[in-house]
C-alpha cells in the first residue's frame, strides 16, 4: 500500500506543478513542452496507481489495461486524474459507511459421540475390507460395506471390488461388477467428449488441451485398475500417444512428464521415467510429489543410499500416512 501512495502522491503534485505552469499566462512553447511532460509524468503514476485497486478480473491483459488508464488520464487533463482519485475513494471507503451486513454470527455445531452400530461410509479401510472378506459377516452389512467404497479413491476402491468379484455371494459380485463397469464408463463418456474435441480442434492451445485431458483420462483407467488386459495395453498406448501430442505443444506442462514417467514404470522403462521425472522437476512440478517416485527408481536400481535420501526428504515436506510409514521406516534405516 505504502507504494500505491506514493504513485498517487507523486501523480498529484506533477499535475499541480504542470497546471501551475499553465497559470503562468505566458505564450512561451517550451513552457507548454513542460506542462505535457509534467502532465504525462502524473499520468504514468497515476495509471499503477488506479490499477491496484481494480478488482483482479479487469486487471487483464495488464499492460493494455495499464494504456488504457494512461490514455485517459492523458488525453483528459484535470478531469481525467480528478476522476480516476474520487473513484479509489469511493471505491475503498464506500463500502465502509454501511452499516449493513449480510452476515449473521451462528453458534458452532456440538459434536456427538454416536453410539450403537457404526456408520458404514466411516468405515476405516481396513474395517470395510475385513467386513467384506468375512463371510460371517451377514450379508446386509457387507453390501453396505461395499456401497462404502463410493467414497473411496479409485484405486483402492478397485482392488477391492475386484477382490469382492470372487465371493461366493452372486449380490456381492454382480454388485461390486456394476460399481466397477459405472466407473469406467463414467470415465469413457468423458474420453469420447474429449476425442470430438480433438477431432474439432483449430487451433495449437485446443488440440493441446484436448490431447492433455486425453492423456489424463486413459491413464486414470490404467491407475484406478478399472482396464485389464489387451484394454490396458491399448489405454497405455494412448496414454503415450496424447501426452507425446500434448508435450509437442507445451513442453513445460511437468504433470504431463509425470504421467509419462508413471507410464514408464510400469513398462519398466526405469531410465525413461528418471528422465521424464527428473524433466518434471525443471519444468517447475513440485519436487515432494515427485520424490516417492524418484525413491521407487532408486530401490529398482538398488542404490538404497539414494531411496534413503529421498525418503528423508519426504519425511520433510510431508506426506500421506501410508507415505509416512514408508517414510520413517527408511529415514531410521
Amino acid at each position: 500500500m505504502g507504494t500505491e501512495l506514493k504513485l498517487a502522491l507523486g501523480a498529484l503534485l506533477a499535475e499541480l506543478a504542470a497546471m501551475a505552469l499553465l497559470y503562468l499566462g505566458s505564450s512561451d512553447t517550451n513552457l507548454l513542452y513542460q506542462f505535457f511532460i509534467l502532465h504525462g509524468m502524473a499520468s504514468a503514476m497515476a495509471a499503477p496507481f488506479v490499477w491496484a485497486f481494480l478488482p483482479a478480473r479487469y486487471r487483464q491483459p495488464r499492460l493494455a489495461v495499464l494504456l488504457l488508464l494512461f490514455s485517459i488520464c492523458f488525453f483528459i487533463p484535470v478531469l481525467g486524474l480528478g476522476g480516476f482519485f474520487i473513484g479509489v475513494i469511493l471505491s475503498v471507503w464506500w463500502p465502509r459507511l454501511s452499516d449493513q451486513t449480510s452476515f449473521t454470527e451462528v453458534q458452532a455445531p456440538r459434536f456427538q459421540m454416536q453410539h450403537g452400530p457404526q456408520r458404514i461410509s466411516h468405515l476405516r479401510m481396513g474395517q470395510v475390507r475385513h467386513q467384506l472378506s468375512s463371510i460371517s459377516v451377514p450379508l446386509d452389512l457387507r453390501m453396505k460395506a461395499l456401497l462404502a467404497l463410493q467414497d473411496i479413491p479409485g484405486r483402492q476402491a478397485a482392488e477391492i471390488m475386484r477382490d469382492v468379484m470372487a465371493d461366493p455371494s452372486d449380490d456381492l459380485r454382480l454388485l461390486a461388477f456394476g460399481m466397477l463397469d459405472g466407473k469406467e464408463k463414467q470415465i469413457n463418456e468423458r474420453i469420447h467428449v474429449a476425442s470430438q474435441a480433438l477431432k474439432a480442434a483449430q487451433d495449437p492451445q485446443a488440440e493441446y488441451a484436448a490431447s492433455k485431458q486425453l492423456a489424463e483420462l486413459y491413464w486414470e483407467l490404467v491407475y484406478q485398475g478399472l482396464v485389464q488386459g489387451d484394454m490396458r495395453r491399448y489405454a497405455l498406448e494412448q496414454v503415450k500417444k496424447h501426452s507425446s501430442k500434448a508435450l509437442a505443444h507445451h513442453q513445460a506442462d511437468g504433470g504431463l512428464w509425470v504421467i509419462a514417467g508413471r507410464m514408464r514404470i510400469l513398462e519398466r522403462d526405469f531410465d525413461g521415467a528418471r528422465t521424464a521425472f527428473e524433466t518434471a522437476v525443471k519444468k517447475q512440478f513440485p519436487l515432494a510429489r515427485v520424490e516417492p517416485y524418484l525413491a521407487e527408481l532408486a530401490f529398482q536400481r538398488r542404490d538404497f543410499m539414494a531411496v534413503r535420501q529421498h525418503m528423508k526428504q519426504i519425511q520433510k515436506d510431508g506426506r500421506s500416512q501410508q507415505m509416512a510409514l514408508v517414510a520413517d521406516y527408511w529415514g531410521k534405516a
